[in-house]
């Protein structure tokens, strides 16, 4: 804004938020397919029942979300290839159900109160942001979030042995291929 910066990379949503409206600054907002998700460990319980993870998953408040923490700089993911990508659709997408569709289905299950572990890395704070959404959304539904702020070498030796219950994390699909974007996401 003092005109001491050419090009800045790596803004937060709120400060390009900020930036958006002022005549002095050129905001380029370019649409890449960069996911930011809650991944759940399907071999820690309860996340080994995919029941659980559909509660969860409907619990979400993914639009407050991209409103709150992202201030617009966002869309819904509603696929395992995001918009924009070959092959993305969002055709058989579910959840979105909310808080009360989550507790509906962990009553089923007879988990009406149950808590979980959600690792976030400390230096990004968007991440922060999103856990502390899913925390408020899961509470509603009748869960108890903790949320584990770890050191990036921490949270990436933890995640790496498959060690943590939940994590924000995101991925950047260098190239605009869905192969590339599953293999690193979804091979197991």
């Amino acid at each position: 804004q003092n005109g001491d910066v050419d090009i800045a990379f790596d803004l937060l949503p709120k400060d390009m938020a900020e930036l958006r409206n002022d005549p002095n600054v050129q905001l380029f907002d370019f649409v890449i397919p960069w996911p930011q998700f809650l991944a759940m460990n399907n071999r820690i319980p309860p996340f080994d029942n995919v029941d659980v993870r559909r509660a969860v998953s409907h619990a979400i408040p993914y639009q407050t979300i991209i409103d709150e923490v992202m201030f617009g700089f966002a869309k819904p993911v509603k696929s395992p290839i995001a918009e924009g990508m070959p092959t993305s659709d969002f055709s058989s997408w579910k959840y979105d159900g909310g808080p009360a569709k989550a507790k509906e289905i962990l009553d089923g299950l007879g988990m009406a109160d149950f808590s979980f572990d959600l690792a976030v890395r400390i230096g990004f704070p968007t991440h922060e942001q999103i856990a502390v959404w899913i925390q408020s959304a899961m509470a509603e539904a009748g869960a108890t979030v903790n949320i584990l702020k770890m050191t990036e070498a921490e949270y990436l030796e933890k995640l790496n042995s498959g060690a943590l219950q939940t994590v924000i994390a995101e991925f950047y699909s260098w190239v605009n291929d869905p192969i590339y974007h599953l293999y690193w996401n979804f091979h197991s």
